[in-house]
């Protein structure tokens, strides 16, 4: 005799799902989906480090540029200041200005660089 099969061999059916409410386009703006909020940076505010030399042109424009826009850093002369120089040679130092903004560390000076590294700040 053949047998059939129960019904309990058989996979579960999909639960059903509600049909969506029928939408009125006609009077409906576009409304785009929401989208997550950028995770939102904080800009570094604690002191910059700067190690300079006193005919380092680009020493002085990384200094001038930090103080208009009133950011609070330290210079230190690696040519008057032995341990000053001791720093920037174990930091890796090459050149002049070596600027230390939280934990990075720029050589050289560049406006947009800087920037980057303050509003990226740590």
């Amino acid at each position: 005799m053949l047998e059939l099969p129960k019904r309990n061999d058989f996979a579960p059916e999909p639960a059903q799902q509600p049909a969506p409410a029928p939408r009125n386009d006609r009077n409906a703006a576009a409304v785009p989906a929401p989208q997550p909020a950028p995770a939102r940076k904080e800009r570094f505010t604690g002191t910059v480090e700067i190690y300079v030399t006193n005919w380092c042109g680009y020493c002085k424009k990384a200094q001038n540029y930090l103080k208009s826009k009133g950011i609070p850093y330290v210079a230190y002369d690696i040519e008057k200041d032995s341990a000053a120089s001791q720093r920037h040679k174990e930091l890796g130092g090459r050149g002049v200005p070596l600027i230390i903004i939280g934990s990075n560390k720029m050589s050289g000076f560049s406006q947009e660089r800087l920037e980057y590294y303050l509003n990226n700040g740590k």
